[in-house]
């Protein structure tokens, strides 16, 4: 996290913890929302295979995780959720987006609706 969201945490008194390995902040996480590593913001394509491989959540990493906590990601995905991930109750991408669309419908109709 930047020092100014940070900062702005402390501010409003919010409690926060960062945690640099994956395997234990999974335990203690109701939802994780997990992202790609994005190649177009890396300096270079080797930077990049170093780095995707790394930050994936498989069936090892669900192991790790609540039973009852939420996975999100913001769609679309490369490598970082492999396919055989969508099968677990967990897994909420897919709702996620179906439920961004109901949000996105909702906002339209009501900015037009004074028209």
């Amino acid at each position: 996290m930047g020092s100014d969201i940070k900062q702005h945490l402390e501010e409003k008194g919010v409690a926060f913890a960062e945690e640099s390995r994956l395997e234990t902040a999974l335990p203690q996480s109701d939802v994780v929302y997990w992202t790609r590593i994005q190649k177009e913001r890396l300096g270079s394509e080797s930077a990049y295979e170093e780095l995707h491989s790394r930050f994936v959540i498989g069936a090892l990493q669900l192991h790790l995780m609540k039973p009852h906590a939420v996975l999100m990601h913001p769609l679309p995905r490369l490598s970082e959720i492999p396919q055989e991930v969508d099968a677990d109750p967990r897994a909420w991408y897919f709702r996620q987006a179906g439920n961004g669309m109901f949000i996105r419908m909702s906002l339209l109709e009501w900015i037009f609706e004074g028209d």
